[in-house]
Protein backbone atom coordinates (compact mmCIF):
# COMPACT_ATOMS: atom_id res chain seq x y z
CA UNK A 1 0.00 0.00 0.00
CA UNK A 2 3.01 2.61 0.62
CA UNK A 3 6.17 2.69 -1.13
CA UNK A 4 8.52 3.90 1.52
CA UNK A 5 9.41 3.13 5.19
CA UNK A 6 10.16 4.67 8.30
CA UNK A 7 11.82 2.81 11.37
CA UNK A 8 10.27 4.56 14.62
CA UNK A 9 12.63 3.64 18.24
CA UNK A 10 10.23 2.95 20.92
CA UNK A 11 10.14 1.75 24.40
CA UNK A 12 7.88 -1.32 25.29
CA UNK A 13 7.38 -2.24 28.57
CA UNK A 14 7.44 -5.59 28.49
CA UNK A 15 9.87 -8.55 29.23
CA UNK A 16 12.64 -8.19 26.51
CA UNK A 17 14.95 -10.72 25.08
CA UNK A 18 17.96 -11.06 26.58
CA UNK A 19 19.81 -10.18 23.46
CA UNK A 20 17.94 -6.80 22.40
CA UNK A 21 17.54 -3.96 24.56
CA UNK A 22 15.60 -2.15 22.33
CA UNK A 23 12.18 -3.40 20.68
CA UNK A 24 11.88 -1.51 16.64
CA UNK A 25 8.29 -0.83 15.73
CA UNK A 26 8.14 -0.85 12.02
CA UNK A 27 5.86 1.63 10.39
CA UNK A 28 5.13 2.62 7.09
CA UNK A 29 3.42 6.15 5.36
CA UNK A 30 4.11 8.02 2.06
CA UNK A 31 6.16 10.81 2.07
CA UNK A 32 9.39 9.75 3.39
CA UNK A 33 12.28 9.14 1.75
CA UNK A 34 15.99 7.52 2.48
CA UNK A 35 14.71 5.32 4.99
CA UNK A 36 16.51 1.79 5.59
CA UNK A 37 14.85 -1.53 4.64
CA UNK A 38 15.91 -2.94 7.51
CA UNK A 39 16.12 -2.13 11.16
CA UNK A 40 18.83 0.07 12.29
CA UNK A 41 21.78 -1.29 14.44
CA UNK A 42 22.22 1.92 16.74
CA UNK A 43 19.42 3.56 18.89
CA UNK A 44 18.63 5.89 16.37
CA UNK A 45 18.62 6.65 12.88
CA UNK A 46 17.85 10.48 13.09
CA UNK A 47 14.38 12.20 12.24
CA UNK A 48 13.73 12.56 8.45
CA UNK A 49 13.33 15.72 7.52
CA UNK A 50 9.52 16.32 7.30
CA UNK A 51 9.15 15.48 10.54
CA UNK A 52 9.73 17.08 13.85
CA UNK A 53 13.65 16.61 15.14
CA UNK A 54 13.65 16.06 18.68
CA UNK A 55 17.56 16.16 20.25
CA UNK A 56 17.96 13.68 23.65
CA UNK A 57 21.07 15.42 25.61
CA UNK A 58 22.61 11.98 25.94
CA UNK A 59 21.24 8.34 24.69
CA UNK A 60 19.46 6.93 27.74
CA UNK A 61 20.58 3.10 28.83
CA UNK A 62 18.16 0.42 28.72
CA UNK A 63 18.36 -2.32 30.96
CA UNK A 64 17.28 -6.24 29.35
CA UNK A 65 15.03 -6.67 32.76
CA UNK A 66 13.34 -3.98 32.40
CA UNK A 67 11.41 -1.09 30.85
CA UNK A 68 12.12 2.61 31.68
CA UNK A 69 9.51 4.56 33.98
CA UNK A 70 8.58 7.19 31.24
CA UNK A 71 7.97 6.86 27.93
CA UNK A 72 10.58 9.57 26.18
CA UNK A 73 8.64 12.77 26.24
CA UNK A 74 8.86 13.18 22.30
CA UNK A 75 6.23 10.84 21.76
CA UNK A 76 3.18 10.96 23.76
CA UNK A 77 1.99 7.66 24.00
CA UNK A 78 -1.66 9.13 25.36
CA UNK A 79 -3.60 12.00 26.02
CA UNK A 80 -2.63 13.97 28.99
CA UNK A 81 -5.12 14.43 31.94
CA UNK A 82 -5.01 18.34 31.30
CA UNK A 83 -4.56 20.30 28.54
CA UNK A 84 -1.16 22.29 28.70
CA UNK A 85 -1.62 25.87 29.66
CA UNK A 86 -0.95 28.66 27.07
CA UNK A 87 0.30 31.77 27.41
CA UNK A 88 -1.88 34.69 26.45
CA UNK A 89 0.27 35.42 23.86
CA UNK A 90 0.52 32.36 22.37
CA UNK A 91 -2.97 31.48 22.72
CA UNK A 92 -4.83 31.10 18.99
CA UNK A 93 -6.77 33.97 17.37
CA UNK A 94 -9.22 31.27 16.39
CA UNK A 95 -9.65 28.63 19.26
CA UNK A 96 -13.14 26.94 19.41
CA UNK A 97 -15.11 25.51 22.10
CA UNK A 98 -14.33 22.10 22.91
CA UNK A 99 -17.67 21.31 21.66
CA UNK A 100 -18.00 21.14 18.13
CA UNK A 101 -20.48 23.46 16.78
CA UNK A 102 -22.37 23.56 13.47
CA UNK A 103 -20.33 24.57 10.74
CA UNK A 104 -21.28 28.72 9.38
CA UNK A 105 -24.17 29.64 7.63
CA UNK A 106 -23.88 31.62 4.91
CA UNK A 107 -27.03 30.95 1.70
CA UNK A 108 -30.64 32.03 3.55
CA UNK A 109 -32.26 28.88 4.47
CA UNK A 110 -29.00 27.08 4.48
CA UNK A 111 -29.24 24.94 7.02
CA UNK A 112 -25.44 22.84 8.24
CA UNK A 113 -26.25 20.54 10.26
CA UNK A 114 -23.94 19.83 13.68
CA UNK A 115 -22.61 16.30 13.58
CA UNK A 116 -24.91 13.92 13.88
CA UNK A 117 -25.12 11.91 17.38
CA UNK A 118 -25.75 8.49 15.74
CA UNK A 119 -22.29 8.96 15.38
CA UNK A 120 -21.04 5.65 14.02
CA UNK A 121 -18.53 3.62 16.07
CA UNK A 122 -14.62 3.29 15.25
CA UNK A 123 -13.69 0.62 13.14
CA UNK A 124 -10.97 -0.73 15.41
CA UNK A 125 -9.52 -2.71 12.31
CA UNK A 126 -9.09 0.32 10.26
CA UNK A 127 -8.19 2.86 12.98
CA UNK A 128 -4.51 3.88 12.24
CA UNK A 129 -2.42 3.82 14.98
CA UNK A 130 -1.49 7.14 17.43
CA UNK A 131 2.10 7.47 15.54
CA UNK A 132 0.21 7.23 12.03
CA UNK A 133 -1.94 10.04 13.12
CA UNK A 134 0.16 11.91 14.74
CA UNK A 135 2.73 11.51 11.21
CA UNK A 136 -0.68 12.53 9.12
CA UNK A 137 -1.45 15.29 10.93
CA UNK A 138 2.29 16.71 10.51
CA UNK A 139 2.12 16.03 6.69
CA UNK A 140 -1.27 18.18 6.61
CA UNK A 141 0.32 20.92 9.01
CA UNK A 142 3.20 21.16 6.42
CA UNK A 143 1.76 21.09 3.66
CA UNK A 144 -0.36 23.59 4.00
CA UNK A 145 1.52 26.22 5.35
CA UNK A 146 1.24 25.51 9.16
CA UNK A 147 4.75 26.46 10.20
CA UNK A 148 4.73 29.93 8.58
CA UNK A 149 1.23 31.32 7.87
CA UNK A 150 -1.48 29.63 10.13
CA UNK A 151 -3.05 31.53 12.47
CA UNK A 152 -1.90 31.24 15.59
CA UNK A 153 -2.40 27.46 17.26
CA UNK A 154 -0.99 24.98 19.60
CA UNK A 155 -0.08 22.42 16.61
CA UNK A 156 3.03 20.65 17.89
CA UNK A 157 3.86 22.45 20.71
CA UNK A 158 5.62 20.45 23.84
CA UNK A 159 3.95 18.40 25.68
CA UNK A 160 0.62 18.95 23.37
CA UNK A 161 -1.17 15.72 22.77
CA UNK A 162 -2.62 15.82 19.43
CA UNK A 163 -6.12 15.23 20.33
CA UNK A 164 -5.61 18.51 22.28
CA UNK A 165 -4.44 20.37 18.99
CA UNK A 166 -6.69 23.86 18.06
CA UNK A 167 -9.42 22.49 15.60
CA UNK A 168 -9.21 19.00 16.25
CA UNK A 169 -11.44 16.68 18.10
CA UNK A 170 -11.14 13.11 18.74
CA UNK A 171 -12.75 10.00 20.14
CA UNK A 172 -10.69 7.72 22.46
CA UNK A 173 -7.78 9.23 21.03
CA UNK A 174 -8.83 8.67 17.56
CA UNK A 175 -9.39 11.36 15.00
CA UNK A 176 -12.83 12.04 14.12
CA UNK A 177 -13.18 15.87 13.64
CA UNK A 178 -10.67 18.52 11.05
CA UNK A 179 -12.00 21.88 11.34
CA UNK A 180 -9.34 24.61 9.64
CA UNK A 181 -11.74 26.85 8.21
CA UNK A 182 -10.56 30.26 8.39
CA UNK A 183 -6.83 29.13 9.19
CA UNK A 184 -4.78 30.93 6.85
CA UNK A 185 -4.25 27.85 5.09
CA UNK A 186 -1.29 28.09 2.12
CA UNK A 187 -0.24 24.83 -0.16
CA UNK A 188 -2.27 21.55 -1.03
CA UNK A 189 -4.23 18.94 0.79
CA UNK A 190 -1.98 16.17 1.12
CA UNK A 191 -3.21 13.02 -0.41
CA UNK A 192 -2.27 11.09 2.94
CA UNK A 193 -5.60 12.44 4.30
CA UNK A 194 -7.68 9.71 3.29
CA UNK A 195 -5.84 7.59 5.84
CA UNK A 196 -7.97 9.18 8.49
CA UNK A 197 -10.46 6.51 8.36
CA UNK A 198 -12.55 7.66 10.81
CA UNK A 199 -12.56 10.86 10.08
CA UNK A 200 -16.53 12.62 10.09
CA UNK A 201 -16.10 16.19 10.09
CA UNK A 202 -13.67 17.74 7.65
CA UNK A 203 -13.92 21.66 7.04
CA UNK A 204 -11.23 23.63 5.07
CA UNK A 205 -13.48 26.41 3.75
CA UNK A 206 -12.19 30.02 3.64
CA UNK A 207 -9.04 29.46 2.78
CA UNK A 208 -8.14 31.60 -0.12
CA UNK A 209 -4.59 30.37 -0.78
CA UNK A 210 -5.42 26.51 -0.55
CA UNK A 211 -4.71 25.33 -3.72
CA UNK A 212 -4.03 22.35 -6.06
CA UNK A 213 -6.78 20.00 -6.90
CA UNK A 214 -9.07 17.85 -4.12
CA UNK A 215 -7.61 14.47 -3.91
CA UNK A 216 -9.00 11.45 -4.95
CA UNK A 217 -8.31 10.01 -1.71
CA UNK A 218 -11.33 12.09 0.06
CA UNK A 219 -12.95 8.79 -1.15
CA UNK A 220 -11.68 6.51 1.04
CA UNK A 221 -12.74 8.58 4.56
CA UNK A 222 -16.07 6.24 4.25
CA UNK A 223 -17.27 7.13 7.56
CA UNK A 224 -16.67 11.03 6.65
CA UNK A 225 -20.40 13.27 7.64
CA UNK A 226 -19.36 16.68 6.42
CA UNK A 227 -17.21 17.89 4.10
CA UNK A 228 -16.65 21.99 3.39
CA UNK A 229 -14.26 23.37 0.87
CA UNK A 230 -15.88 26.78 -0.20
CA UNK A 231 -14.47 29.49 -0.79
CA UNK A 232 -10.61 28.50 -1.38
CA UNK A 233 -8.43 28.47 -4.94
CA UNK A 234 -9.09 24.65 -5.59
CA UNK A 235 -8.45 23.69 -9.12
CA UNK A 236 -8.97 20.81 -11.14
CA UNK A 237 -12.73 18.61 -11.00
CA UNK A 238 -15.06 17.66 -8.81
CA UNK A 239 -13.54 14.02 -7.93
CA UNK A 240 -16.11 10.93 -8.79
CA UNK A 241 -14.71 9.39 -6.05
CA UNK A 242 -16.58 11.58 -3.27
CA UNK A 243 -19.53 9.94 -4.76
CA UNK A 244 -17.86 6.96 -2.33
CA UNK A 245 -18.71 8.97 0.63
CA UNK A 246 -21.24 6.45 1.75
CA UNK A 247 -22.11 8.41 5.35
CA UNK A 248 -21.99 12.01 3.50
CA UNK A 249 -24.85 14.16 4.71
CA UNK A 250 -23.75 17.66 4.19
CA UNK A 251 -21.56 18.70 1.37
CA UNK A 252 -20.49 22.56 0.72
CA UNK A 253 -18.33 23.29 -2.58
CA UNK A 254 -19.18 27.13 -3.61
CA UNK A 255 -17.26 29.54 -4.66
CA UNK A 256 -14.40 27.94 -6.16
CA UNK A 257 -14.45 29.41 -9.36
CA UNK A 258 -11.04 27.74 -10.56
CA UNK A 259 -12.69 24.32 -10.68
CA UNK A 260 -14.13 22.72 -14.24
CA UNK A 261 -15.32 19.86 -15.52
CA UNK A 262 -19.41 19.15 -14.61
CA UNK A 263 -21.54 17.29 -11.54
CA UNK A 264 -20.47 13.88 -11.51
CA UNK A 265 -23.22 11.39 -11.33
CA UNK A 266 -21.73 9.65 -9.17
CA UNK A 267 -23.53 11.97 -6.23
CA UNK A 268 -26.19 10.19 -7.20
CA UNK A 269 -24.67 6.97 -4.82
CA UNK A 270 -24.77 9.47 -1.56
CA UNK A 271 -27.94 7.79 -0.21
CA UNK A 272 -27.63 9.32 3.03
CA UNK A 273 -26.89 13.00 1.74
CA UNK A 274 -29.30 15.51 3.22
CA UNK A 275 -27.23 19.26 2.39
CA UNK A 276 -26.09 19.48 -1.21
CA UNK A 277 -24.32 23.33 -1.97
CA UNK A 278 -22.49 23.53 -4.72
CA UNK A 279 -23.45 27.43 -5.89
CA UNK A 280 -21.13 30.11 -7.43
CA UNK A 281 -18.23 28.09 -9.16
CA UNK A 282 -18.36 30.05 -13.02
CA UNK A 283 -16.42 26.96 -14.97
CA UNK A 284 -18.71 24.41 -13.71
CA UNK A 285 -20.36 23.15 -16.70
CA UNK A 286 -22.65 20.19 -18.25
CA UNK A 287 -26.18 19.41 -16.99
CA UNK A 288 -27.62 18.46 -13.56
CA UNK A 289 -27.61 15.04 -13.71
CA UNK A 290 -30.85 12.76 -13.48
CA UNK A 291 -28.91 10.34 -11.03
CA UNK A 292 -29.19 13.53 -8.44
CA UNK A 293 -33.01 11.71 -7.81
CA UNK A 294 -31.52 8.81 -6.19
CA UNK A 295 -30.64 11.26 -3.16
CA UNK A 296 -33.94 10.11 -1.28
CA UNK A 297 -32.72 12.22 1.86
CA UNK A 298 -31.78 15.53 0.02
CA UNK A 299 -33.76 18.29 1.57
CA UNK A 300 -31.55 21.42 0.53
CA UNK A 301 -29.86 21.56 -3.07
CA UNK A 302 -28.19 24.73 -4.16
CA UNK A 303 -27.00 24.93 -7.48
CA UNK A 304 -27.39 28.79 -8.03
CA UNK A 305 -24.94 31.09 -9.80
CA UNK A 306 -23.64 28.22 -11.73
CA UNK A 307 -23.81 30.05 -15.00
CA UNK A 308 -22.07 27.49 -17.10
CA UNK A 309 -24.38 24.63 -15.89
CA UNK A 310 -27.01 23.93 -19.03
CA UNK A 311 -30.12 22.37 -20.00
CA UNK A 312 -32.79 21.08 -18.16
CA UNK A 313 -34.18 20.14 -14.58
CA UNK A 314 -34.42 16.49 -14.59
CA UNK A 315 -37.94 15.32 -14.15
CA UNK A 316 -36.46 12.79 -11.55
CA UNK A 317 -36.06 15.87 -9.13
CA UNK A 318 -39.84 14.81 -8.71
CA UNK A 319 -38.58 12.08 -6.81
CA UNK A 320 -36.97 14.13 -3.86
CA UNK A 321 -40.00 13.65 -1.97
CA UNK A 322 -37.40 15.35 1.41
CA UNK A 323 -36.55 18.12 -0.48
CA UNK A 324 -37.37 21.64 1.05
CA UNK A 325 -35.45 23.55 -1.10
CA UNK A 326 -33.86 23.81 -4.44
CA UNK A 327 -32.08 27.07 -5.72
CA UNK A 328 -30.94 26.67 -9.32
CA UNK A 329 -31.21 30.75 -10.09
CA UNK A 330 -28.20 32.63 -12.23
CA UNK A 331 -27.99 29.51 -14.74
CA UNK A 332 -28.53 28.81 -18.23
CA UNK A 333 -30.99 26.36 -17.73
CA UNK A 334 -33.52 25.52 -20.42
CA UNK A 335 -36.76 23.92 -21.03
CA UNK A 336 -39.63 24.00 -18.75
CA UNK A 337 -40.76 23.71 -15.08
CA UNK A 338 -41.56 19.52 -15.08
CA UNK A 339 -44.39 19.26 -13.68
CA UNK A 340 -42.81 16.14 -10.60
CA UNK A 341 -41.82 19.26 -9.08
CA UNK A 342 -45.40 19.98 -7.93
CA UNK A 343 -45.08 17.03 -6.13
CA UNK A 344 -42.84 17.82 -3.83
CA UNK A 345 -45.02 19.13 -1.07
CA UNK A 346 -42.26 19.37 1.35
CA UNK A 347 -40.83 22.16 -0.39
CA UNK A 348 -40.22 25.89 1.18
CA UNK A 349 -38.05 27.59 -0.93
CA UNK A 350 -38.32 27.71 -4.67
CA UNK A 351 -35.83 29.82 -6.71
CA UNK A 352 -35.73 29.26 -10.79
CA UNK A 353 -34.76 32.99 -11.52
CA UNK A 354 -32.22 34.02 -14.21
CA UNK A 355 -32.51 31.27 -16.09
CA UNK A 356 -33.93 30.23 -19.48
CA UNK A 357 -36.69 28.14 -18.37
CA UNK A 358 -40.01 28.92 -20.72
CA UNK A 359 -43.72 27.84 -20.75
CA UNK A 360 -46.15 28.96 -18.30
CA UNK A 361 -46.25 29.64 -14.82
CA UNK A 362 -48.23 26.15 -14.20
CA UNK A 363 -51.66 26.32 -12.00
CA UNK A 364 -50.33 23.02 -10.39
CA UNK A 365 -48.05 25.76 -8.29
CA UNK A 366 -50.98 25.59 -5.83
CA UNK A 367 -50.32 22.06 -4.48
CA UNK A 368 -46.75 23.70 -2.91
CA UNK A 369 -48.99 24.34 -0.35
CA UNK A 370 -45.98 24.80 2.14
CA UNK A 371 -44.11 27.09 0.01
CA UNK A 372 -42.39 30.29 1.25
CA UNK A 373 -40.21 31.97 -0.76
CA UNK A 374 -40.70 31.40 -4.72
CA UNK A 375 -38.79 33.46 -6.93
CA UNK A 376 -39.60 33.16 -11.10
CA UNK A 377 -38.26 37.12 -12.09
CA UNK A 378 -35.77 37.30 -15.06
CA UNK A 379 -37.11 34.28 -17.22
CA UNK A 380 -38.60 33.21 -20.42
CA UNK A 381 -42.04 32.43 -18.98
CA UNK A 382 -45.06 33.36 -20.67
CA UNK A 383 -48.86 33.43 -20.27
CA UNK A 384 -50.97 35.15 -17.26
CA UNK A 385 -50.12 35.01 -13.49
CA UNK A 386 -52.33 31.88 -12.06
CA UNK A 387 -54.87 32.92 -9.22
CA UNK A 388 -53.88 29.31 -7.52
CA UNK A 389 -50.46 30.77 -6.25
CA UNK A 390 -53.23 32.43 -3.47
CA UNK A 391 -53.71 29.27 -2.31
CA UNK A 392 -50.09 29.39 -1.22
CA UNK A 393 -51.12 30.81 2.54
CA UNK A 394 -47.53 30.01 4.03
CA UNK A 395 -46.01 32.61 1.22
CA UNK A 396 -43.49 34.76 2.73
CA UNK A 397 -41.39 36.06 -0.48
CA UNK A 398 -42.91 36.18 -3.72
CA UNK A 399 -40.90 38.18 -6.74
CA UNK A 400 -42.48 37.63 -10.21
CA UNK A 401 -40.75 40.13 -11.79
CA UNK A 402 -38.86 41.39 -15.79
CA UNK A 403 -40.68 38.65 -17.21
CA UNK A 404 -41.55 39.95 -20.34
CA UNK A 405 -43.84 37.85 -21.95
CA UNK A 406 -46.40 37.51 -19.32
CA UNK A 407 -49.70 39.00 -19.50
CA UNK A 408 -53.32 39.47 -18.19
CA UNK A 409 -53.71 40.84 -14.65
CA UNK A 410 -52.51 40.76 -10.87
CA UNK A 411 -54.88 37.81 -9.58
CA UNK A 412 -57.24 39.41 -6.51
CA UNK A 413 -56.29 36.20 -4.67
CA UNK A 414 -53.06 37.31 -3.46
CA UNK A 415 -54.63 39.14 -0.82
CA UNK A 416 -55.12 35.80 0.63
CA UNK A 417 -51.45 35.43 1.09
CA UNK A 418 -51.50 37.10 4.64
CA UNK A 419 -47.95 35.86 5.69
CA UNK A 420 -46.17 37.52 2.77
CA UNK A 421 -43.78 40.17 3.79
CA UNK A 422 -42.71 41.07 0.33
CA UNK A 423 -44.26 40.84 -3.29
CA UNK A 424 -42.30 42.39 -6.20
CA UNK A 425 -44.21 42.07 -9.24
CA UNK A 426 -42.65 44.79 -11.42
CA UNK A 427 -41.11 45.46 -14.97
CA UNK A 428 -44.02 43.13 -16.22
CA UNK A 429 -44.90 45.34 -19.23
CA UNK A 430 -47.57 43.81 -20.61
CA UNK A 431 -49.53 43.18 -17.44
CA UNK A 432 -52.76 45.38 -17.61
CA UNK A 433 -55.47 46.06 -15.17
CA UNK A 434 -55.49 47.23 -11.71
CA UNK A 435 -54.21 47.31 -8.29
CA UNK A 436 -56.13 44.71 -6.51
CA UNK A 437 -58.03 46.21 -3.58
CA UNK A 438 -57.42 42.91 -1.83
CA UNK A 439 -53.62 43.81 -1.27
CA UNK A 440 -55.25 45.91 1.61
CA UNK A 441 -55.36 42.23 3.45
CA UNK A 442 -51.84 41.64 3.32
CA UNK A 443 -51.14 43.03 6.53
CA UNK A 444 -48.11 41.58 7.12
CA UNK A 445 -46.38 43.29 3.83
CA UNK A 446 -43.17 45.43 4.46
CA UNK A 447 -42.04 45.97 0.97
CA UNK A 448 -44.29 46.43 -2.00
CA UNK A 449 -42.52 46.62 -5.67
CA UNK A 450 -45.08 47.24 -8.71
CA UNK A 451 -42.91 49.89 -10.55
CA UNK A 452 -42.64 49.85 -14.33
CA UNK A 453 -46.00 48.20 -15.00
CA UNK A 454 -46.85 50.59 -17.62
CA UNK A 455 -49.77 48.84 -18.62
CA UNK A 456 -51.94 48.84 -15.59
CA UNK A 457 -54.62 51.38 -14.63
CA UNK A 458 -56.28 52.81 -11.92
CA UNK A 459 -55.69 54.31 -8.37
CA UNK A 460 -53.42 53.27 -5.48
CA UNK A 461 -56.31 51.38 -3.40
CA UNK A 462 -57.18 53.23 -0.07
CA UNK A 463 -57.24 49.72 1.52
CA UNK A 464 -53.23 50.06 1.16
CA UNK A 465 -53.88 52.20 4.40
CA UNK A 466 -54.80 49.18 6.20
CA UNK A 467 -50.95 47.79 5.42
CA UNK A 468 -49.22 49.33 8.77
CA UNK A 469 -46.43 47.29 8.63
CA UNK A 470 -45.40 48.54 5.13
CA UNK A 471 -42.06 50.56 4.48
CA UNK A 472 -41.31 50.51 1.23
CA UNK A 473 -43.66 51.38 -1.86
CA UNK A 474 -42.09 51.47 -5.51
CA UNK A 475 -44.60 52.42 -7.82
CA UNK A 476 -42.86 54.50 -10.10
CA UNK A 477 -42.53 54.67 -14.03
CA UNK A 478 -46.84 54.10 -13.94
CA UNK A 479 -48.17 56.85 -15.75
CA UNK A 480 -51.40 55.33 -16.16
CA UNK A 481 -52.17 55.27 -12.29
CA UNK A 482 -53.94 58.18 -11.46
CA UNK A 483 -55.29 59.71 -8.23
CA UNK A 484 -53.25 60.67 -5.29
CA UNK A 485 -52.05 58.85 -2.03
CA UNK A 486 -54.38 57.82 0.17
CA UNK A 487 -54.35 59.86 3.42
CA UNK A 488 -54.74 56.35 4.82
CA UNK A 489 -51.35 55.39 4.42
Amino acid sequence: MYDEERWVNAWIEEDLDPNESVHVIRMTYPGFSNQPSSAPSGFSTGSPSNTPTFTLTETPTVSTTSAPSTVPTYFPSSKPSTTPSIKPSEAPSGKESETPTSAPSEAPLKNPTSTPSNTPSLDQSSTPTIIAQLDILKEIYDSTGGPTHWRANNWFQPGVHFCDFDRIYCVDDVVTEIRLEDMLLQGTIPTIIGMLSNLEYLTLEWNFDLVGTIPTTLGDLKNLQHLELDDTNLTGTLPSELGLLENLRYLEIEDVNNLVGSIPTEFGQLSKMEEMYLYNNDNLVGSIPSEIGLLTSLEYLWLSENMKITGPIPTEIGLLSSLKAFVVRGSTLTGTIPTQIFGLTSLLRLELDDTNLSGTISTLFGKLTSLQHLELDGTLLSGTIPSELGLLVDMVYLEISSVPALQGSLPTEFGLMTKLEELYVYDLQELAGTIPTELGSLSSLFELELRGNSKMTGSLPSEFGKLQSLKYLKISDMDTITGVIPSEM
